[in-house]
């Protein structure tokens, strides 16, 4: 785990080295939901987002963390939520229609015996549109996938294709729509894939304080044995730039 936890921090301080005088833009979102009655729960998710832009390159870092738990009078506490994500992408400018791209994520969902996913790509984005309001890019190349359970199911290690959107759209002065979707398919068959997705849209209260609802889909196809294919969450928070 250090080794791979090297591999993510390197593609980070390569891409920041490179990334011209141009500063990180960070975004903080917490949401939380606390009940207590006759069956208490606590719902709570955080999410980071930071980007740095240079002349010809662009830096992109993340981190997502989930948590939920339910009590019932009498029984004790079940843990249904339990899940974090850390990621990085670099871009950089070929020509004015072509970037490459590196990117790698690692990941733990102890909910369903997930131990620890990791995900590493490269390959070219090809940008439809590239207006001063809307963007969207497609992207493919290669990744490398491994997981690591605790449960039944057995460690794999493939190499196979990885395919992708990027789209972000301003709407108006005070809104922003933005998604972004990966889709990795097995290389012995199509048909067993991992998809993700992150839907968001953005309210800009001030210049720091922001209103956000996110969408996240996480789907699949060979799940171990007993869990459903599909995790899907939604945030509403407040999200706060620095």
């Amino acid at each position: 785990m250090k080794r791979n936890l090297m591999i993510l921090a390197t593609l980070a301080i390569a891409g920041t080295a490179h990334a011209g005088m141009s500063g990180f833009v960070s975004k903080l979102t917490l949401s939380t939901n606390i009940v207590n009655s006759d069956t208490s729960s606590q719902d709570f998710k955080a999410l980071i987002d930071s980007i740095r832009k240079g002349d010809d390159n662009v830096l992109a870092a993340y981190f997502r963390y989930s948590y939920a738990s339910q009590k019932q009078a009498g029984f004790a506490r079940d843990i249904t939520k339990n899940n974090w994500i850390l990621g990085a992408t670099y871009d950089k400018v070929i020509n004015s229609k072509i970037d490459w791209y590196v990117d790698g994520s690692i990941e733990r969902d102890r909910i369903v015996d997930l131990d620890l996913r990791q995900i590493y790509s490269a390959g070219l984005a090809y940008k439809l549109v590239d207006a001063e309001t809307v963007k969207f890019k497609v992207k493919g190349g290669l990744s490398l996938v491994d997981e690591n359970f605790s449960g039944t199911v057995s460690d794999s290690s493939k190499i196979g294709l990885s395919f992708g959107t990027q789209w972000y759209q301003l709407l108006g002065e005070k809104f922003t729509l933005r998604h972004t979707a990966k889709f990795i398919p097995s290389p012995d068959d199509f048909s067993d894939y991992l998809l993700k997705s992150d839907l968001g849209l953005d309210y800009a209260m001030t210049d720091r304080l922001s209103m956000s609802l996110r969408f996240l889909l996480d789907y699949d196809r060979s799940p171990a044995a007993g869990f459903r294919k599909d995790r899907t969450e939604w945030v509403l928070g407040v999200g706060y730039k620095f």
